[in-house]
């Protein structure tokens, strides 16, 4: 587990499998948790800060990875349409995160 962990904090993963897998895959249970706790918590219970952070970090490690995929597979391959699309993807989602906790203060 601390390889797969590793390897793709360094930008091991190739973009595909960092992207999907990962980043797109992986964040299909962080929304429908997020869901849950929107719809069954009752206000004011403090169970959804450690799933916030938890979220947040899973959100920070598949991005990190992702973004040094998009590196790795601009220097191996002399290619940037994709890693390019994938830098978008990552800011808009950074600016989206950012305005959603803007928003809730």
């Amino acid at each position: 587990m601390k390889d797969i962990i590793l390897k793709h904090w360094s930008g091991g993963n190739s973009l595909v499998k960092a992207y999907w897998l990962v980043w797109f895959l992986g964040q299909l249970p962080i929304a429908l948790l997020s869901k849950w706790a929107e719809t069954s918590l009752p206000e004011g219970d403090f169970l959804w800060i450690p799933l916030a952070i938890a979220s947040l970090a899973y959100l920070i490690w598949a991005g990190v990875g992702l973004f040094r995929s998009a590196g790795n597979y601009i220097a191996e391959n002399k290619k940037y349409f994709w890693a390019v699309v994938v830098y978008i993807i990552l800011t808009l989602n950074v600016l989206m995160l950012c305005a959603l906790i803007i928003k809730d203060l």
